[in-house]
């Protein structure tokens, strides 16, 4: 548990230094702080911080960190009662030093973090719609009510006016941000429709948008899919995606219908998300049941609008035979520079999407693989059948149903005689990591079946001679260990609380097992 006053000693001494530094021209003694840089502070106290920043007392300033992990006043009024008004008070001070160019120091990154818009829906909106300096970078992590203020505000600025001579004024909207990450959710869900968030995006005017994360946005009853992709083919169409390099929508409600909106507007969008590296889509849903979309996303991919996308995370329940084979087929016949990692999680069609990424042939059914691959007497596989995406995907997931054992899933030997045949072909990439995943339930037991099935696995895929890494994920907590392997490691998730299944037990299995 943190020490208060632990913290507040380490501020006081810190804003001495600051203090005394500045002044008597030792500001470079705080070159070496964590995170990097001349001039960046983590500040843990916002009373003290703005003590500082009013003084303007630091002219080389250029990076702010704000951490206040329980300040008060997180989500709405209702909420802010219940605090102390002098905190909130000493959030008011802080944004009024930053918004003062004559106090403020020459910030060029400013990180919140989960502060909440800095405590209240009030300040939420002060933050999205005062005339603040250019930020270089910001981190913003909002929430609920406070979200939706932001979002509103910005909206209300995005226009930004004009200037002398009809020139745009920079600053309007989310344009103020050279470089801008969002956080967005609801708080313990006491919006009534989360969703709205979402819908107030557009309007914002994101143009500098890089990073954005979604997080439990679930629809009510009565309320229709597609909020999100709707509103994030709207922000493509508009142009205001071109910066974005990371999307996550984690826990949200995300279906088929998402995935269409979504990525019909980046097919048909002159530049579509030209620097997006990653799309994560977490969603465990069982009512969505229609699919996921892949066939949209391969859409986009296989007309270039997604050209710098290198990892696609899609841990859903919905992936259907018809998106998998559109999917399988996308990387199979198409060059994808980019792209260097896949993780289809949750789902039962991702053995065949393996088959064609790895041996690249059209196969329907394992016995055309082990056809194509050469095991029938006389017949050799083309190696115009190879995919050129081969070389480029350097990590492939084989990932388990969630309601599968080892045995159920890999009964007829398709992992064995896949790795094998890999070996054989010389088609394992250079850095291939290889992840074996079982949830354990209830009625996981001792986990013996586990041990006994993980062991060969292991010693045939270190067997192909270079995998750089494996990780065999058992829910729980992950132990990291070095085997006596060459070039190789070895992650290994156990059940801590029952001792499920320990690193050096499964290293001595795989051993045991003819792993060298």
């Amino acid at each position: 548990m943190k020490d208060p006053d632990f913290d507040r000693f380490i501020f006081t001494t810190l804003q001495s230094a600051l203090i005394t530094g500045v002044r008597e021209g030792l500001f470079r003694c705080l070159s070496n702080l964590e995170f990097g840089g001349a001039g960046f502070v983590v500040a843990s106290n916002v009373e003290a911080l703005a003590n500082v920043l009013d003084k303007a007392l630091l002219p080389s300033l250029h990076r702010l960190s704000v951490s206040v992990y329980e300040l008060p006043g997180l989500m709405n009024e209702e909420i802010e009662s219940r605090w102390d008004p002098t905190s909130l008070q000493s959030v008011q001070r802080l944004l009024d030093a930053l918004q003062d160019c004559n106090k403020r120091p020459p910030l060029k990154k400013v990180h919140l973090s989960w502060c909440e818009a800095f405590g209240s829906v009030k300040n939420a909106r002060l933050l999205g719609s005062a005339p603040f300096p250019l930020f270089e970078d910001a981190d913003l992590r909002l929430w609920g009510e406070a979200a939706s203020a932001f979002l509103t505000a910005l909206a209300g600025n995005a226009d930004g006016g004009t200037a002398a001579g009809g020139e745009q004024k920079k600053g309007g909207g989310g344009d103020r941000f050279e470089s801008l990450s969002l956080v967005l959710g609801p708080f313990e869900r006491r919006l009534k429709t989360p969703l709205n968030i979402v819908s107030l995006l557009p309007g914002a005017s994101l143009r500098t948008l890089k990073f954005l994360l979604l997080n439990n946005l679930y629809r009510h009853t009565g309320e229709a899919d597609g909020v999100i992709g709707g509103a994030l083919g709207q922000m493509v169409r508009e142009g205001h995606l071109l910066n974005l390099t990371y999307i996550m929508i984690e826990s949200c409600w995300f279906s088929r219908e998402d995935m269409r909106l979504l990525m019909e507007a980046v097919a048909e969008s002159e530049k579509g998300m030209p620097r997006l590296d990653l799309f994560r889509v977490f969603c465990t849903e069982a009512k969505v049941k229609a699919g996921i979309g892949l066939t949209f996303l391969a859409s986009a991919l296989g007309r270039g609008k997604l050209p710098a996308l290198e990892k696609i995370n899609l841990q859903v329940v919905g992936i259907d035979d018809g998106d998998m084979a559109a999917f399988g087929d996308l990387v199979r016949t198409n060059d994808l520079p980019s792209l260097t990692e896949i993780d289809f999680t949750d789902n039962m069609k991702i053995t065949q999407f393996v088959e064609n990424l790895s041996l690249g042939v059209a196969a329907r059914e394992w016995k055309d693989l082990v056809k194509a691959a050469g095991k029938v007497e006389g017949e050799e596989l083309d190696p115009a059948l190879y995919p050129r995406a081969q070389s480029r995907v350097r990590r492939a997931y084989l990932l388990m149903a969630e309601d599968k054992s080892l045995e159920e899933v890999y009964g007829e030997q398709i992992l064995v005689d896949l790795i094998h045949l890999l070996a054989e072909k010389g088609l394992v990439p250079k850095n291939m990591k290889v992840e074996l995943w079982k949830r354990t339930g209830a009625s996981a037991g001792t986990g013996g079946t586990t041990e006994l099935a993980v062991g060969p696995y292991l010693s045939l895929l270190l067997a192909a001679g270079s995998v750089e890494g494996l990780r065999v994920a058992i829910e729980g907590e992950r132990v990291t260990t070095k085997p006596p392997l060459s070039g190789g490691f070895l992650w290994v998730h156990k059940d801590s609380d029952r001792g499920f299944l320990s690193g050096e037990r499964l290293i001595d299995q795989a051993q045991r097992s003819g792993m060298k």
